[in-house]
């Protein structure tokens, strides 16, 4: 007999120390917070989608593996496809902002090559996952490598704000503690350090350490935790959130 939904998630969230359940708050609190403070501003919007996708993306994603019984190869296609898509929902959402906050051409230039390469990649991924003749374990091990080259690419796209912040180039229109884009790439930053280097080791850890696996990952959670109270602040400042 197949256990509830509720015992299913709290089994979850048990083995992960609770840091999911703390995450989804994190982010609910983000959600309702962007909700009351709405601008019609496209930044805002793709961090309001944003926020919505990364919340299906986990507990949307753990009901219909709990409401299908989905389980082997169907379980790996589902959860990585999914993953995927909400990867190109965060380059998509976080490219534009840097597109709008960054002020040399260069950069601008570069960020939309870079988003089209790593768009072309999860389209490909995704092409070859729904095509059915990729082994689980080449689909786990392809995920990790594009979300690794995900987190690269968005810790590379915060180095160039903290840096205007340096040198003066950035516009203090506001003071840096009521900047939401100060809030937004601080939070960013923070959580592509800490998670960059589990996913260089999470491949490994899946099928040589499970428990510490659930470790790290709980660690990944906390700091993506930290990224939607940042994003809430954001909502909450009353400038424009590319300021």
């Amino acid at each position: 007999m197949q256990e509830s939904l509720w015992h299913y998630l709290t089994d979850v969230w048990a083995k992960l120390y609770y840091t999911e359940l703390i995450w989804l708050i994190c982010s609910a609190i983000a959600l309702l917070v962007g909700i009351r403070n709405y601008r019609k501003e496209m930044t805002y919007q793709l961090l309001l989608i944003y926020t919505v996708s990364s919340i299906w993306e986990n507990i949307g994603q753990r009901i219909v593996k709990h409401s299908f019984s989905l389980e082997g190869i169907n379980s790996t296609a589902y959860v990585e496809s999914t993953n995927t898509f909400f990867s190109l929902v965060e380059i998509t959402t976080f490219a534009y902002i840097f597109k709008k906050l960054l002020k040399t051409k260069l950069f601008k230039i570069t960020i939309e090559v870079i988003w089209l390469i790593f768009s072309a990649l999860c389209v490909y991924f995704l092409y070859k996952i729904f095509e059915g003749h990729l082994p689980q374990n080449e689909i786990k091990n392809y995920s990790f490598i594009l979300n690794s080259i995900e987190f690269f690419i968005l810790l590379f796209l915060c180095l160039p704000f903290f840096y205007q912040l340096l040198v003066r180039e950035f516009t203090q229109v506001v003071p840096i503690s009521k900047s939401p884009a100060f809030w937004i790439t601080s939070g960013l930053f923070f959580y592509c350090i800490v998670s960059l280097p589990i996913l260089l080791i999470g491949d490994k850890l899946f099928t040589t350490n499970y428990d510490l696996l659930l470790i790290v990952v709980s660690i990944h959670f906390a700091s993506n935790s930290l990224l939607f109270l940042c994003i809430a602040k954001a909502f909450s400042c009353k400038t424009t959130l590319t300021i």
